[in-house]
């Protein structure tokens, strides 16, 4: 069985190994790196049955541990009593938390062991990190669409300009844009996107956009006006930009909207925006999950360009691969009805890991 240390902070981050002092048969067998949002898994081995504490601490060097004082530079992150057999090694793993405040941070881990049959302690082991990288994995980056390369576009999704126009200011239109390359999904996988968009052509016009991951394929386009191009589109997702009181489905005309499994008539949550989302002026949202907590984050800014906003509009625990299964795509969606709007996305990115 392997032991699990759920880490509520930083967690193991390490490279090569460096003794404090003690046993030099105390051996610490970790990767030289680890992503934020991933598990990582290493062995450690001592030359006696004994009891190790395990402590974590962030610094400019590695934490000082005079024996008699438990006097540490920084305050521990974590700390974990465990008993190993000797000569043994010992397979343990630990979750780091999906927080960009954490790439680039050096962290230091010191285990402190004492051998069970004379209760004395008998070694220290230091070793320090690499920096903690910023997440892997699929990603894909339109700092505008001159180029759609990798994109299908379905529907009434076409390139105008630099834009990807979803659908334009024309009535009942449903458009979508994929990333045609399919996303292994499972229970721990993570994703967060950003994208910069613009409504206009109509005052008070309809009916919005969607940010979806779904588990289909890449060419579904689904209801248009209040469905925005998202609903019935199952196995799915989805933030929406919703610009249209559609009575009882909605909580207002301006607002912000997280749906699963192509459902637009039920809210997993809502944001009422303070601006205009359909202003003609372009916006900026971020859509962040992290797949061992299962929690979703949606940011939102007036003014694109300046940097996420430090809070998010809405949260909530999702499980996404309960909802998509296996493989997912990543793209966006919008619709019109008898009212209309043009809806561009002006540039995306993301990443999925």
């Amino acid at each position: 069985m392997v032991p699990s240390l759920n880490f509520v902070s930083s967690a193991l981050l390490s490279a090569s190994l460096s003794y404090g002092g003690g046993d030099a048969g105390f051996i610490l067998s970790n990767p030289p790196t680890v992503e934020i949002g991933r598990e990582v898994t290493f062995t450690i081995t001592i030359p006696f049955n004994g009891l190790v504490l395990f402590f974590v601490s962030l610094g400019d060097g590695p934490t000082n541990f005079p024996w008699g004082t438990m006097c540490i530079d920084y305050p521990p992150l974590f700390q974990f009593p465990l008993l190993l057999p000797g000569n043994t090694p010992i397979p343990l793993s630990a979750k780091v938390p999906c927080d960009d405040s954490l790439i680039g941070l050096v962290v230091y881990q010191q285990f402190v062991c004492f051998n069970t049959s004379d209760i004395k302690q008998d070694g220290i082991s230091n070793q320090t990190s690499v920096q903690v990288l910023a997440p892997g994995g699929t990603s894909a980056y339109y700092a505008d669409f001159s180029n759609i390369g990798g994109l299908q576009l379905n529907g009434s999704a076409a390139k105008v300009g630099n834009v990807v126009r979803l659908s334009s200011n024309v009535p009942s239109q449903a458009g979508t844009v994929f990333y045609t390359t399919s996303l292994p999904i499972d229970a721990d996988t993570s994703f967060r996107t950003r994208f910069q968009f613009r409504i206009h052509g109509t005052n008070n016009g309809a009916d919005g956009m969607t940010i979806m991951i779904q588990g289909n394929d890449p060419f579904q386009v689904g209801v248009n006006g209040s469905g925005l191009g998202y609903g019935g589109i199952g196995n799915s997702l989805a933030v929406e930009i919703d610009n249209w009181d559609s009575g009882m489905l909605d909580p207002s005309d301006n607002h912000l909207g997280l749906l699963t499994n192509g459902d637009y008539s039920m809210h997993q949550g809502f944001y009422n925006s303070p601006f205009d989302l359909e202003d003609a002026s372009s916006h900026e949202i971020w859509v962040e999950y992290c797949g061992w907590t299962d929690e979703l984050y949606v940011f939102l800014a007036q003014t694109p360009g300046g940097g996420k906003p430090s809070t998010p509009v809405i949260s909530r625990t999702i499980d996404l691969y309960a909802l998509t299964g296996g493989t997912a795509w990543i793209g966006l969606s919008a619709a019109t009805g008898a009212v209309t709007n043009n809806h561009d996305v002006e540039n995306w990115e993301f990443v999925v890991w």
